[in-house]
């Protein structure tokens, strides 16, 4: 087929004209809408209801003009400061859109604008910012959210005055979802009626509260209720309908960061089928027990399924019936029952709470239940209870399964009665005893806390936690791994972000949860073992008890040891010392320095066995006795130097220097032997050390030479008549010449001094040797050294690690504050003034483990140790004391499989115990291990992965000292 040029090409231009408009209709629409978008003021007093508005110098004046503004997506109606429209009618908020909320706000100088109440039904995308609503008349609501989603109130005041009746002053109900209440102030000032401060009930989900400071209310300052009994409603034409009210929920909200105190009520209730929920980092105070609140104002009252309670602050609460945290389960009227399943406790503070601290009750056993419920890293101390008891567990709760690992439980006293479990009382240690399935490493100890409830220096909760869960996947990589319980994190429920939590070493946020498979995703990558602990984030080596996480590092205790050689015997006993212990930077433990013993007197004086053979010229004999009787060491002389002295063999006689065959009595020859030396006569003992003999009597001789000996002697002697043979008679010395013989292996040396400390380094010479005339031999000429300390100004620290800090090294106390630039140091200080220094944990984290080069010197090299500090590494030297005071040992099967030890071990150096304590560093950048070999190229190889910091980010790791 042929085709059309022209026809194709006219095709083409109308498509390409047909996108254009399009696009030029999209961009236009999106113009005018931006255009569109207005903002409005409201000036009581200034103010003209005949002007549009849209000037701030020309307002308009009343709640009614504004109400009949017919408001866009993305209009503002701004209200002035200072001013009140209370006594006017309720405000008629306008919709807006995703993208474009509408606005109320405020504009100018001076106190919230004040308004009244308002109704929200069935309104979604508004936005209310730092605005007053009040309403002090009976039956009115003040903000009342129904049917409604995306509304934000932010920096609000919502107040209920002394004759306002309306039950709530801010209600969240009836499938009202996405809601934000943040910043607000709320209370209700009526102390008569039963009335609450908040309320989400009725399919209030997926609402977030936060920053609030939430105040007076007779019954509860916040209910979450999900469910009550079902209601028969009315139609206009007389027929009936039932609203299913004991299905609905109130789930997925998170409420967080809140100031609640009601000294009027109860303070937080979260009951039927409220499920799901986040409630933590709330300060929850007061209490007062009214008929309002059926006389039992309670501070947390916890008796639904799936709820997240944690790093709250329950406290002073000291009401007769107050509780503290009260799971006691029950059924309200033909309402659903309460059932208190799978809710997670975990780092609350429960304090001075006068009657129940923490119970767990079910008042109704055949209707209700209370199970699986686990309590973590919670501290409950000092509640003034009339017997002492923190804890209880009444007796009609009939499932075993409620947890209790790692809180201290504390009454003022390390063995008093602290659990009360179905009737018996028991302190820790007997609970732990007697259910150690569901009681564990509990504390019973003064947990240490500031007026704050931050743990102090020496506070039993740091360190002292558990982990939340374990991964249950297969050692190996990726953004998604099962656990083996989820339920203590949340994603965010898509109105926040999700938890940040460790993975072994790794922090990573959640993105998803699925709880029905128990997986969790994250976002990014990371490694693990099967078995890694998860848990949210911590500083120092493991999750602290408590609210909050402390800074403070306390050192591992301390599980192996090295030690000094066992003292002299004293009355039967003896001493050591401890040279170095494991893991580095460890304390306590329990290393073994004293043991029994018998006194063994010191050898003085030995009666020994024949010297050996020589044998490489050593000579060695043994000690057959010694003195005095039963004595041990001393110094017994076991071996010498000696000489090896082959027998001189087939003598040569010569006359002048022609060889004989025989030899004439009285006559004069030349002697000598095949080994290459000539034998002297008698007199040769005196003149030469070289050569013995034996056997002269005045007729015979056997010569020996020594294989060390110098030459070829000729000697002239006599010898008897008769043939040639291996022996002469003596008569005279008439002359002798010497010629070179091999020289001896050198075995021993007289050195020089050592020479100067260069690069971890320094050599000697030798000076003499021995055997005299030796050779080769293995001289000792070099050792690694440490650079000789220099400490000018005496505070010890050395100049040059001084140069690398950038402090003075002239100056021992820089800021001239009474304290020493190290003491400062040591202690959190800043030594280049006043104050602490603002240590950056999370950088601290971030750099674990890894090699830093300090940019604005001369790349001085620091490591960032994962278990507490850096170190500076100013040469090989260094490098291999901070291998030996930092590093881990560790079998050769975690250097083999490296990999998979990497939440371990990542960015530590490692000795192998098994391969001659070969040492590595566990790169945690790109996780991999290197060898290293010595000094020199192992700093040389850890300084090429360093990364540049400033000196500003360097001072916000803690420093440390190697020596």
């Amino acid at each position: 087929m042929t085709k059309n040029p022209s026809k194709e090409k006219i095709s083409l231009n109308i498509w390409q004209k047909s996108i254009f408009f399009l696009f030029l209709f999209f961009a236009l629409s999106l113009i005018t809408n931006k255009v569109q978008a207005a903002t409005y003021y409201v000036d009581a007093v200034n103010g003209n209801d005949a002007s549009v508005g849209n000037i701030q110098t020309s307002p308009i004046k009343t709640i009614t003009a504004v109400n009949k503004k017919a408001l866009l997506a993305g209009d503002t109606v701004l209200f002035k400061a200072g001013q009140t429209w209370q006594t006017q009618g309720s405000l008629v908020p306008k919709s807006g859109t995703m993208n474009a909320y509408i606005t109320y706000g405020t504009y100018g100088t001076g106190a919230k604008p004040k308004l009244n109440n308002i109704i929200l039904k069935d309104k979604s995308y508004i936005k209310f910012q730092g605005l007053e609503f009040y309403n002090n008349a009976p039956g009115n609501w003040i903000v009342y959210i129904d049917s409604s989603d995306h509304i934000v109130l932010e920096g609000c005041n919502m107040i209920a005055g002394p004759l306002n009746t309306g039950y709530a002053v801010l209600t969240i109900r009836e499938n009202s979802e996405y809601n934000v209440v943040r910043g607000c102030f709320i209370e209700h000032k009526n102390l008569v009626a039963q009335n609450d401060a908040v309320n989400l009930k009725h399919n209030a989900n997926y609402n977030l509260i936060e920053n609030n400071i939430i105040g007076t209310a007779t019954h509860y300052a916040l209910t979450i209720m999900g469910s009550t009994e079902d209601e028969v409603k009315t139609n206009p034409d007389g027929s009936k309908y039932t609203i299913p009210y004991s299905k609905y929920t109130a789930s997925y909200n998170i409420i967080r960061n809140n100031k609640i105190n009601n000294p009027q009520g109860a303070m937080v209730e979260i009951q039927s089928n409220a499920n799901r929920n986040v409630f933590e980092g709330n300060e929850v105070s007061g209490g007062k027990s009214t008929a309002n609140n059926n006389s039992s104002p309670q501070t947390v009252k916890s008796v639904s399924q799936y709820n997240i309670l944690r790093n709250n602050i329950i406290h002073s609460n000291i009401s007769d019936r107050a509780a503290g945290i009260s799971s006691v389960v029950y059924r309200n009227g033909v309402a659903p029952a309460n059932n208190y399943l799978h809710n997670r406790t975990y780092n609350n503070v429960i304090n001075n709470i006068k009657a129940s601290p923490l119970v767990i009750g079910n008042d109704e056993p055949a209707e209700c239940n209370a199970d699986d419920n686990v309590y973590k890293n919670n501290i409950v101390f000092a509640n003034p209870t009339v017997d002492g008891i923190q804890v209880t567990v009444t007796p009609y709760v009939a499932s075993p399964n409620y947890f209790f690992i790692n809180n201290i439980i504390y009454n003022g006293s390390e063995s008093g009665n602290v659990f009360k479990i179905k009737g018996v009382t028991r302190n820790v240690a007997a609970q732990q005893t007697a259910d150690g399935a569901h009681f564990s490493g509990n504390i019973q100890k003064d947990p240490g806390l500031d007026l704050f409830y931050k743990p102090k220096v020496s506070s039993p909760a740091i360190d002292k936690g558990i982990y939340l869960t374990k991964i249950t996947s297969a050692s190996g990589n990726g953004t998604k791994f099962y656990v083996e319980d989820p339920n203590y994190f949340t994603d965010g429920f898509g109105i926040t972000l999700g938890d940040k939590i460790q993975v072994g070493k790794d922090i990573v946020r959640i993105k998803k949860v699925d709880y029905n498979n128990k997986l969790l995703e994250v976002d990014m990558n990371i490694y693990w073992i099967q078995g890694s602990t998860v848990s949210k984030p911590y500083l120092g080596n493991a999750p602290d008890i408590g609210v909050y996480e402390s800074d403070i590092v306390v050192p591992e205790t301390c599980t192996s040891f090295n030690y000094s050689n066992w003292g002299t015997c004293v009355n039967g006993r003896q001493t050591r010392n401890v040279t170095s212990s494991y893991p580095a930077n460890c304390t306590g433990g329990n290393p073994v320095l004293t043991q029994n013993c018998t006194v063994i007197p010191t050898c003085t004086s030995w009666t020994y066995s024949a010297w050996s053979t020589c044998v490489n010229s050593i000579q060695t004999r043994s000690v057959v006795s010694s003195f005095p009787l039963n004595c041990s060491g001393g110094n017994p002389i076991l071996s010498q130097s000696c000489q090896v002295a082959p027998v001189c063999t087939n003598l040569s006689f010569k006359l002048g220097y022609t060889l004989q065959s025989t030899v004439a009595p009285n006559s004069t020859y030349k002697i000598s032997c095949d080994y290459g030396a000539i034998v002297d006569s008698i007199n040769a003992k005196n003149d030469i050390a070289l050569c013995s003999w034996t056997g002269w009597n005045g007729t015979a001789a056997i010569f020996i030479c020594n294989s060390g000996s110098v030459g070829t002697r000729i000697n002239r002697c006599t010898v008897a008549g008769g043939t040639a043979s291996n022996s002469c008679v003596q008569t005279n010395i008439i002359g002798s010449t010497n010629v070179v013989a091999p020289p001896p292996v050198c075995t021993s040396w007289t050195y020089s001094n050592w020479g100067s400390c260069i690069g971890g380094q320094q050599t000697r010479t030798a000076l003499y040797s021995f055997p005299l005339n030796c050779v080769n031999g293995a001289p000792i000429l070099s050792q690694s050294c440490q650079m000789p300390v220099v400490d000018s100004d005496k505070d010890g620290m050395s100049d040059i690690y001084e140069n690398a800090l950038g402090t003075d090294r002239y100056d021992a106390d820089m800021d001239n504050d009474g304290y020493g630039d190290k003491e400062e140091i040591l202690n959190g200080y800043d030594p280049f003034g006043p104050g602490k220094i603002n240590y950056n944990s999370q950088l601290t984290k971030e750099y674990s483990g890894e090699i830093i080069l300090k940019v604005q010197a001369e790349g001085q090299m620091w490591y960032v140790n994962p278990s507490d500090k850096r170190y500076f590494i100013s040469g090989p030297s260094d490098l291999l004391y901070a291998i030996r005071k930092l590093g881990r040992a560790v079998r050769h099967n975690v250097i083999s499989n490296y990999s998979n030890y990497y939440s371990i071990y990542g960015g530590k150096f490692l000795i192998d115990v098994d391969d001659g304590s070969r040492m590595y560093y566990f790169n945690p950048i790109n996780r991999k291990l290197y060898y290293i070999a010595d000094a020199t190229s192992g700093f040389n190889l850890l300084k090429s992965f360093g990364q540049g910091m400033s000196n500003a980010n360097l001072w916000k790791i803690r420093a440390g000292f190697l020596y």
